[in-house]
């Protein structure tokens, strides 16, 4: 056992029983949409402790972390090739990782006060610090018992920055050593975000107006730019930081657009009505998009009931729809070769499937069907627990990025493609936001 900073953890490695089973499995060669290796839950999640909000991947793992454990995958395998233990319960997250370095905050008192950088190859830990000074106490809007109402913390990192933003503060931390490097007070706020990679940007909804602000790495205290919305617009999420793509409300009539802004000066420079026939999920994950929609280049990607859609960015029109199953969500999770991929999720009769669409027509290419031997367990991460799809090294993974209930859920389930090895789908925004 490590102890620093207030933090304790173990590190592990080699292989257990399940990571061997798991090797043996990839071994064989899977036929394709069949399981290659799964991971179960690592530790009991008891109430108030079950959060597995969490995912990032090196060349050739996939990292998970769950309630209070950080473990990382061998991609083609499943073996497990480290893992350490929280001192206390996960509370926030990167969405995204930068230079191979994400960012884990866990509780203390029962605050989300304490953020920590660490290597996704080594599991190294970096440093550990609090949000709050000596003598200060954390207010209910860092208290995960009290999020439900309030803005919660949100973690992103980029540009060699970690940004960390909640209802009354914001702080940005040096990735390398930890070095506090701005500190910002403020009335609570109804609303926040953050959303890294090539651009580190912060939202905020306050007084019934939202903003977007850019860090600039060459130095954090001045902004590259900053984008104030009208009044009475404010930012539910981020769906892409390069280009800005945010997901914008109005107080007005309670429609929501999507607002797209100049990567260079942060200036509107066009909005998108939202489709009412659009089936747009989870922000959390900021700068990857949100389940159900995805960026690629000057495309917006996004699912519906039975179909998938596309539309221009620079002009902000439909250029095509393509339909899949009719009673089932189309999610958009990568683009590769010209094709864009979906995963049309499975149902409790039906196992899931992929389709490769022809990325400049809507039309379709190819389907792989996922083997029915998986269909309840892919089921129960898709209605059950809150499952997101990635494409990764030959691998179609399904996550699971939610809640836990039992020490038998199934945290990871990667499955066969038949042979294609698709981008994850972080590859489509800069390298790479409310609960789901």
């Amino acid at each position: 056992m490590l102890a620093a900073g207030g933090t304790a953890y173990f590190l592990t490695t080699g292989k257990g029983k399940d990571s061997e089973a798991s090797a043996k499995q990839g071994e064989k060669g899977p036929a394709a949409g069949g399981l290659s290796w799964s991971a179960a839950a690592r530790t009991t999640p008891v109430k108030g402790s079950n959060m597995a909000l969490g995912t990032w991947f090196t060349d050739d793992t996939v990292v998970k972390a769950e309630p209070n454990t950080v473990t990382a995958y061998d991609l083609a395998t499943g073996e497990k090739k480290w893992s350490f233990i929280l001192a206390d319960t996960l509370c926030a997250v990167s969405g995204n990782a930068d230079a191979d370095t994400a960012v884990i905050v866990t509780q203390f008192d029962g605050a989300c006060t304490r953020p920590t950088a660490f290597d996704l190859r080594t599991g190294n830990r970096a440093w550990t610090k609090d949000l709050m000074a000596d003598g200060e106490r954390a207010g209910p809007e860092l208290k995960p018992a009290k999020w439900q109402a309030l803005a919660q913390l949100r973690v992103a990192v980029g540009g060699g920055y970690a940004l960390l933003t909640w209802a009354t503060g914001e702080q940005t931390f040096r990735l390398g050593d930890g070095k506090k490097m701005t500190s910002v007070k403020r009335k609570a706020c109804g609303v926040t975000a953050a959303a890294g990679g090539k651009e580190l940007l912060s939202a905020t909804s306050c007084g019934g107006r939202g903003e977007v602000r850019s860090l600039n790495p060459a130095d954090p205290k001045r902004l590259k730019w900053k984008w104030t919305a009208p009044k009475g617009v404010w930012v539910r999420g981020i769906l892409s930081t390069t280009p800005a793509v945010l997901q914008t409300d109005k107080d007005t009539d309670a429609s929501s657009e999507l607002t797209v802004l100049a990567q260079a000066n942060g200036r509107e420079a066009r909005r998108i009505p939202y489709g009412n026939d659009w089936a747009l999920g989870s922000c959390l994950q900021g700068g990857e998009g949100c389940v159900g929609g995805l960026v690629s280049g000057d495309t917006f990607y996004v699912a519906g009931k039975g179909m998938t859609a596309a539309y221009s960015l620079n002009t902000g029109n439909e250029l095509w729809v393509h339909k899949d199953d009719p009673n089932r969500k189309a999610n958009p999770i990568a683009v590769r070769d010209g094709e864009l991929v979906t995963y049309v999720q499975a149902t409790a009769e039906r196992p899931g499937h992929l389709s490769f669409v022809t990325a400049a027509t809507g039309r379709t290419a190819r389907k792989q069907e996922l083997a029915m031997s998986i269909r309840k367990r892919e089921y129960a991460m898709e209605s059950v627990r809150t499952a997101t799809p990635y494409l990764r090294s030959g691998r179609f993974l399904l996550v699971a990025d939610g809640m836990l209930d039992s020490e038998d859920d199934d945290v990871i389930l990667a499955i066969a493609p038949g042979g294609t090895e698709p981008d994850d789908r972080r590859a489509a925004y800069s390298p790479p936001s409310s609960p789901r």
